[in-house]
């Protein structure tokens, strides 16, 4: 299999399962669902899942530019931190970092409120976004490991 197949299973925990469990629960005390719901729901967490996947990917990839590798940690805790508001909450530029460069709009807000609101240009926007990550993080991931050089001073011998 391909590494970049490999790598996110590998981080799998079981609390991530739990929280899974958890909100599937939640939403089906509390979330008033109905086929269309459910069905917008479970796409809504999938194409977060690709977007916070494919943003974290393409930013770890940088270690493999840089040689640190402390990018994917930042990229991490900038993503998580900033999905944990809600994005009316900033405004200006911030607000267009939310919708662009560090999507966390795209992880939590935008799902949320489609599961509210079906809006199709917002549905669209969405999965191109989740294309654009997807793809930019595989892109990097290739890139940088074409590029890779061990650390490793036995290959100098």
């Amino acid at each position: 299999a391909p590494p970049l197949a490999h790598l996110p299973t590998r981080r799998i925990e079981p609390i991530n399962l739990g929280f899974v469990a958890f909100g599937s629960t939640l939403f089906a005390v509390a979330g008033n669902p109905t086929p269309s719901r459910v069905a917008v729901i479970v796409v809504g967490c999938a194409v977060a899942a690709i977007v916070y996947a494919g943003f974290l990917v393409a930013i770890g990839s940088l270690a493999f530019f840089s040689g640190r590798s402390e990018s994917g940690e930042l990229g991490f805790h900038a993503i998580t931190l900033l999905a944990s508001y809600p994005v009316d909450v900033f405004a200006g530029p911030a607000k267009a970092l939310l919708y662009t460069l560090v999507p966390a709009a795209f992880v939590s807000t935008v799902p949320a409120r489609l599961v509210d609101d079906l809006d199709p240009w917002l549905a669209l926007s969405a999965l191109a976004m989740a294309a654009t990550f997807a793809a930019a993080g595989v892109l990097a991931f290739r890139l940088g490991v074409r590029r890779y050089a061990s650390g490793s001073g036995w290959t100098r011998a």
